[in-house]
């Protein structure tokens, strides 16, 4: 999928070191955010996600991104502007809240 671009990918660096990573999948849903927690209330997290979004809305003309935050992240998600699309679910042991982020508003 990711050779065939249908699963961008896009890493944060700081210099060699690798600190942050982002990928997509159906071109707007996040699939992975993972930020190295030395880095947490830096800045990687957004820049990641707002550099996939210009890529989404950009190169394939998205108009919205979707996520399925854990506990966890559902803070750090709203506060980039995402906002919940239903209740919270339990999937196979998993608990998640699905979220949107429309580009349009």
């Amino acid at each position: 999928m990711f050779d065939v671009g249908s699963f961008p990918m896009i890493g944060a660096f700081d210099g060699e070191r690798i600190v942050g990573v982002i990928a997509v999948r159906k071109l707007h849903h996040i699939s992975l955010l993972f930020v190295d927690e030395r880095y947490h209330r830096c800045g990687v997290g957004t820049r990641l996600i707002n550099l996939m979004a210009r890529v989404a809305k950009d190169s394939y003309h998205e108009k919205f991104m979707t996520v399925n935050s854990s506990p966890y992240a559902i803070d750090f998600y709203h506060n980039i502007g995402f906002e919940d699309t239903s209740e919270p679910v339990l999937e196979d042991g998993i608990y998640y809240t699905p979220m949107k982020w429309s580009f349009e508003k």
